[in-house]
């Protein structure tokens, strides 16, 4: 059994299906004929921009606290006083500082 498959872009550019059936003039052919417009064909995509629907650009500036927030939403928040007087101070530090660059 031979199979022959071919992809036309245009349908008036059927010369090669032609061909092939002129070769085979005295055999028993089936043809099936696709629609093809529903697929896409892809060249060289990369993954980027695959996602880009679900992108939020207000969320950008929070990206650097995803993780952590990830975290503490899975396992709750297990700091002792200490590390919570040491986050409070981070945070407060990061404030000032973002209050100085906006200027």
């Amino acid at each position: 059994m031979l199979a022959y498959r071919e992809i036309i872009e245009k349908t008036d550019d059927i010369s090669k299906i032609t061909t092939f059936l002129k070769k085979h003039l005295n055999q028993k052919l089936e043809v099936i004929i696709v629609s093809l417009k529903n697929e896409t064909v892809r060249k060289n995509k990369s993954l980027g921009g695959i996602l880009k629907k679900y992108k939020n650009p207000e969320m950008i500036k929070y990206e650097h606290l995803a993780w952590e927030k990830a975290i503490e939403e899975k396992y709750g928040n297990h700091f002792t006083a200490e590390e919570e007087e040491v986050a409070r101070l981070l945070e407060f530090r990061k404030k000032k500082l973002s209050g100085y660059y906006d200027n």
